[in-house]
């Protein structure tokens, strides 16, 4: 901020003090039974003055915008993981909500991607866009706003009516950073991979509740022991969205906060809870996925190593659907010491997969925590699997002694 502009803004503001003021304290004392001394109508005056000099300069220094803020991720790529970013999709902010300090309100949009997936992003509005401001080591320092663009680093899979259903807890800063924290909070232990964090001004971390409720949510509720029910903002654009804002040094944070929605049928549950308008994705049938496995067998030192491949029998566009391999072990099949139950789904092929396209896994005992030691002893079922075990292509069975 340019430092001459203080002068002249904290002039302007005693001088329209000093035309207002008086004259509100006049009529505000001829209401009063008692007069008060002219010394100390003027001492009021000018300490009614000078706050509000200190809050207006205050508010052009957060309020001012800046450059957009820097990408963590880009739009993403169209065939992985979340995909890319629609061409023109809207991402207006669905629904704002204060911030326990004043200033920009807190606001969430989301955004649909080429993977039938919705990402989303919350931070503070300014002027109706969405962005960070430069302070708490963010950006220099500056004071700014700084506009964020739409990325794909919080998605999720829409269901099988299109529509997105999420709940979500944040750790912020009121910069609006969420999670990769800009400083430490006061109570919170030093990060060994950012030692030199510094600690953050007191009150400034936040706990950021939102989520996508869809079309039915008619209210959500803030409940917790100790404190009397918050009605908390709620979008009216058939997506659902809430958002609720607090201070993580509240002193009643530590208790029991319950999120609820009421829906248009009458009931009420947790906004962790799936909707009662969610849909299931449609998946192929059992017949459909049925295919031939290639199951070949390796042995590297003490690692005994089963790569099995197949065609894939139905193409896979949409985040949340993959190609995975499921193993079932022995009760003690898992750890150096084989104490723990052996039980893994994983390989998630993450990106589009053509129909008769190749695909291949290697399954070895690092799925176990038993790499260079080999299997624990006992029988393992490995199957490929279509996103869940309700969804077998085929499988093999194998022993280790």
């Amino acid at each position: 901020m340019n430092p001459t502009l203080l002068p002249d803004l904290e002039a302007q503001l005693r001088e329209a003090a000093r035309r207002t003021q008086p004259r509100t304290l006049t009529e505000q004392a001829a209401r009063r039974a008692t007069a008060r001394p002219r010394r100390k109508l003027l001492v009021v005056a000018l300490a009614v003055v000078l706050v509000l000099a200190s809050a207006a300069v205050a508010g052009v220094v957060a309020l001012r915008s800046g450059a957009p803020a820097p990408k963590v991720t880009g739009l993403g790529l169209p065939y992985h993981g979340a995909g890319r970013v629609l061409p023109g999709e809207r991402a207006a902010i669905a629904v704002t909500a204060p911030d326990p300090d004043g200033g920009p309100s807190w606001g969430v949009r989301s955004y649909r991607t080429s993977r039938k997936a919705a990402c989303w992003q919350a931070a503070r509005v300014l002027d109706g866009r969405l962005g960070v401001l430069g302070r708490d080591g963010l950006l220099g320092d500056d004071g700014l706003f700084h506009a964020l663009t739409p990325t794909v680093d919080r998605c999720a899979p829409l269901d099988g009516a299109g529509r997105l259903y999420v709940a979500q807890l944040a750790l912020a800063l009121d910069n609006g950073v969420q999670d990769r924290l800009t400083c430490r909070p006061a109570g919170f232990a030093v990060d060994p991979g950012r030692p030199a964090l510094p600690d953050c001004p007191d009150g400034s971390a936040r706990e950021v509740f939102y989520g996508f409720l869809g079309p039915a949510a008619r209210a959500v509720t803030a409940t917790a022991p100790g404190r009397r029910p918050v009605r908390v903002a709620l979008s009216r654009d058939g997506t659902g969205t809430y958002l609720y804002v607090v201070k993580l040094d509240d002193p009643l944070r530590g208790l029991p906060l319950t999120l609820t929605a009421r829906y248009a049928d009458g009931t009420t549950r947790d906004v962790e809870r799936r909707p009662p308008t969610y849909v299931s994705p449609r998946l192929p049938s059992l017949a459909t996925l049925r295919t031939p496995l290639h199951v070949t067998r390796r042995q590297l030192g003490k690692n005994t190593n089963y790569t099995v491949s197949f065609r894939a029998p139905v193409s896979v566009k949409r985040l949340g659907l993959d190609y995975h391999v499921a193993v079932d072990g022995p009760r003690r099949g898992e750890g150096r010491s084989c104490r723990h139950p052996m039980r893994f789904l994983g390989f998630g092929t993450q990106d589009d997969v053509r129909r008769g396209e190749r695909i291949s896994f290697t399954v070895t005992p690092g799925i176990a925590l038993r790499y260079d030691h080999g299997w624990c002893p006992g029988t393992y079922r490995v199957r490929v699997v279509l996103q869940d075990r309700r969804h077998p292509l085929g499988g093999f069975t194998f022993r280790a002694r």
